[in-house]
């Protein structure tokens, strides 16, 4: 048998041991809570106080083009919008124009303190801005696309004799993607999915054709730089395929979806499937 001296050194050697144990477990607990766990306040912009006053819900649903927000880098953000306001038309456009101003502001974060603006004459309510590398965007007019910069200088960067019926970027802004009407504006909706289209691919910096892809019917092409996907009715599945070409495509995911799957680029790298 143990002496009671002996038990009761192993008893104060447990207990330092235990006291030790509590110690470091709480220094654990302090080192790793947050100072302040409380989220900060969000920055709140009053877009009233330059001219901007929402959107009706019959505008919402229309379809149109009337309202965009992108950055320009991580202090500047760009916005425009239809201001709803009386102008002056244009004496050589024509009566089937469905001519409007945007007008376009540079607003600083967080402040919302205007640096510059400028108003852009447009002709028609389909989608007119799309933003590319390094703080610019392309603008189109009609069938005409033009490279703005951050301080709204303009530079005309395509002037296509075929109507340009969908545009689009790829998320990284390197590569700017038309699709032109290779014949006259089909009268039925029959005849608009037998329209022969061409889709290029063009380097948004040197505007060189990077790939050319004819299709029947508008097929509203979104890409990224390292390829484009599209999805493959079989029975009540749809396979979605990704690649550089329609010989180098991989299968990529298995959608169950009597509707066609929604294909939306997120970043470089990321595609966001929706389904029915």
């Amino acid at each position: 048998m143990l002496s009671s001296s002996t038990t009761l050194l192993r008893r104060q050697k447990i207990f330092v041991s235990l006291c030790l144990f509590a110690i470091f477990i709480s220094q654990c607990f302090t080192q790793t809570k947050p100072a302040d766990s409380t989220p900060p306040t969000p920055a709140r912009i009053d877009l009233t106080k330059i001219g901007y006053r929402g959107l009706s819900s019959q505008v919402r649903l229309s379809g149109d083009s009337h309202v965009s927000l992108d950055y320009l880098d991580s202090n500047h953000v760009l916005l425009t919008y239809n201001p709803k306001k009386l102008f002056q038309r244009l004496p050589d456009c024509p009566a089937t124009h469905n001519d409007r101003i945007i007008h376009a502001a540079v607003l600083e974060l967080p402040s919302g303190n205007i640096v510059r603006e400028t108003e852009w004459y447009l002709h028609d309510t389909r989608r007119y801005l799309w933003s590319l590398s390094s703080g610019r965007f392309l603008l189109r007019r009609l069938n005409k696309l033009y490279e703005v910069d951050s301080n709204f200088q303009e530079r005309l960067v395509l002037d296509s004799p075929q109507q340009l019926v969908w545009i689009s970027v790829t998320p990284d802004g390197k590569q700017i993607i038309t699709e032109t009407s290779e014949q006259a504006a089909p009268a039925s909706d029959h005849a608009k999915s037998e329209q022969r289209v061409k889709i290029t691919f063009r380097d948004s910096d040197s505007l060189a054709v990077q790939r050319v892809i004819e299709s029947r019917g508008v097929v509203r092409m979104e890409a990224a730089s390292s390829g484009y996907a599209d999805a493959l009715h079989k029975g009540n599945v749809w396979l979605v395929r990704f690649g550089l070409a329609a010989k180098e495509r991989i299968n990529i995911a298995r959608v169950r979806t009597k509707a066609t799957p929604d294909l939306l680029y997120t970043s470089e790298n990321t595609i966001l499937i929706g389904r029915c």
